[in-house]
């Protein structure tokens, strides 16, 4: 906490920087937003966000380098007598939970945040974030740190899900042996029979394949993640509308890449190759959001129009990408998930039953559809 003789404004910027360097002490990155970021979100000048800079500074756990910015200093961040002694606030919760997101898709983390807090209001929720960057290695030092600091739940957005996890012990100590609550989102587990609340991965991909042939394409591409459970669920959705309607999927038509080559601009240059191997490809189905707009950006550079040129749907978009690009897509439901999450983990810590009845407190939503104009007829 900061001393009463600094002002309100660096006392906020301050706070904002404190939740920063805990929702990412798991990540590999230690970069703060730059002065001008800080500015402009927090609407303070750059000298107020110099002013809370400078003490994080003076305490060793930020270092700034010429002509880079501000990093923090990770070891004493994770260092809990240092760090918890100098921040922890004199609050009192009633619940203690844990946000663990992979952290690469910021609007829907954002909705689902919002979603969760919804619910929490009025509860007496202490709710931390923490970023894993989609890593094993990240993950299992927040799980190994957090499993020991007195949280009452965990809200788990799962790590390159559709692989063997080599962090499932610790999950199961947490879960079995000291008996705190864990509900996945997004992605879980299949090896773990925990509560988990997600979209119907595989109905959003039948849908949107279904739509393409109904429009009637019959060359259908599709670009999936291939570490995702999610993403392969969609896939197995899209698959199995293509063979109901006696349409072959041949495997050019497919373009599989890992969760770190989605957040590569470097993997544009693999989407174009991809795109010069199906020249008779009529539409496009994309996984993710993220996998769309490297698309477009593809789409552009070869001077392509979208449906002019290839008709494209998207699984996952955010409501203000839907309404800024009308493409057609199932809608990101990450406020609903959010809703579900919270509630159903209020009711398993209150219950002190979650391992007896999984599925009365696991959701299945239903995908939401939005017809645009990125589709036209064959």
């Amino acid at each position: 906490m900061l001393m009463a003789r600094h002002d309100i404004k660096t006392q906020m910027v301050f706070d904002y920087l404190v939740e920063f360097l805990e929702k990412n002490k798991f990540s590999s990155k230690n970069k703060l937003p730059s002065e001008l970021f800080l500015s402009k979100e927090l609407t303070v000048s750059r000298s107020t966000v110099r002013a809370a800079l400078d003490i994080l500074l003076h305490d060793g756990f930020i270092y700034k380098v010429q002509g880079a910015g501000a990093f923090f200093n990770k070891d004493r961040v994770l260092n809990k007598n240092t760090y918890k002694e100098k921040f922890n606030k004199d609050l009192k919760y009633k619940y203690k939970i844990a946000l663990i997101v992979q952290g690469q898709d910021a609007k829907a983390n954002a909705e689902l945040k919002k979603g969760i807090e919804s619910v929490f209001d009025g509860h007496s929720v202490n709710l931390q974030v923490y970023i894993t960057d989609n890593k094993f290695a990240n993950e299992r030092e927040c799980i190994k740190t957090l499993m020991h600091e007195g949280f009452d739940g965990f809200i788990v957005d799962g790590v390159k899900a559709s692989l063997l996890n080599p962090n499932l012990e610790l999950y199961k100590e947490c879960y079995e042996s000291l008996k705190i609550p864990v509900i996945f989102y997004n992605n879980y587990y299949k090896e773990l029979n925990y509560p988990k609340v997600l979209t119907d991965g595989r109905q959003a991909g039948k849908e949107m394949a279904s739509y393409l042939i109904s429009r009637g394409h019959k060359k259908i591409g599709g670009i999936f993640v291939c570490d995702n459970y999610q993403a392969v669920e969609k896939f197995q959705g899209m698959y199995e509308a293509m063979l109901f309607s006696g349409l072959d999927l041949r495997d050019r038509y497919l373009k599989w890449c890992v969760s770190d080559d989605a957040h590569d601009q470097s993997f544009r240059k693999n989407i174009e190759s991809y795109l010069e191997k199906i020249p008779n490809a009529t539409a496009l189905v994309c996984c993710n959001s993220i996998i769309y707009k490297l698309v477009k950006k593809v789409l552009k550079t070869l001077n392509k129009k979208v449906p002019d040129d290839i008709s494209l749907v998207s699984l996952d978009m955010s409501s203000d990408e839907v309404e800024h690009d009308n493409v057609t897509c199932t809608i990101n439901q990450g406020f609903d998930i959010g809703q579900r999450v919270a509630s159903n983990l209020l009711l398993m810590i209150k219950n002190k039953d979650f391992k007896d009845r999984i599925h009365e407190y696991s959701s299945l939503l239903e995908p939401k559809v939005h017809l645009g104009g990125s589709v036209k007829d064959i």
